[in-house]
């Protein structure tokens, strides 16, 4: 229960968790709210999932000045001094700007991959939630985008909420039983 969690919690924080007994074990069949990374989910189903935090942004483009690659060997930025004013410029190289996309790919696959380990664990629901400041241009509906547009679309998309978004557009109704619930930010301001 709610007031017992907070309970625990006041008094641990009042005895730095000296007092404190440990989190007695569950089992399978408890009727509890488990907390977990998409990970840990792996092989687990349950009646309900949530999926937080949509609108987190992908792994960003690194600013490094330099990028090592197993396969590819290193790539460097490359420097010089500005003629005019003698001062030392950098700029990235195509191989640098080359390891650096194939990089961000492969991270971005990693996190569809991880993202649809987390759409398939729940039995009956899936509820995802993001925010975005952005609202009206997400739900930009064109149910006559052409695959290539929708895959451009898709490939710049900076976060989840973003590439469902692209995908929902690109529909002419939405499936049977999915459902979709925006509310502006400025709700809550």
């Amino acid at each position: 229960d709610l007031f017992g969690l907070i309970s625990r919690l006041e008094e641990e924080e009042s005895s730095s968790g000296q007092d404190m007994k440990p989190a007695g074990e569950l089992s399978e069949a408890d009727n509890v709210v488990r907390l977990m990374t998409i990970h840990a989910s792996k092989g687990l189903d349950s009646e309900v999932i949530y999926i937080a935090d949509l609108s987190a942004s992908f792994f960003g483009k690194s600013r490094s000045p330099y990028n090592i690659n197993a396969d590819m060997g290193p790539a460097l930025a490359i420097r010089e001094i500005d003629q005019e004013s003698g001062m030392t410029v950098q700029y990235p190289s195509y191989r640098l700007n080359f390891q650096k996309d194939y990089q961000n790919k492969k991270e971005i696959d990693e996190e569809v991959r991880i993202f649809y380990t987390a759409m398939t664990r729940p039995k009956n629901r899936l509820i995802m939630i993001g925010h975005s400041n952005r609202v009206d241009q997400l739900l930009d509906k064109d149910p006559h985008m052409g695959r290539d547009e929708l895959e451009n679309r898709l490939a710049n998309s900076n976060s989840f909420l973003e590439w469902l978004a692209n995908i929902v557009n690109s529909l002419e109704k939405l499936p049977q039983g999915f459902e979709l619930a925006v509310e502006s930010a400025d709700k809550y301001r």
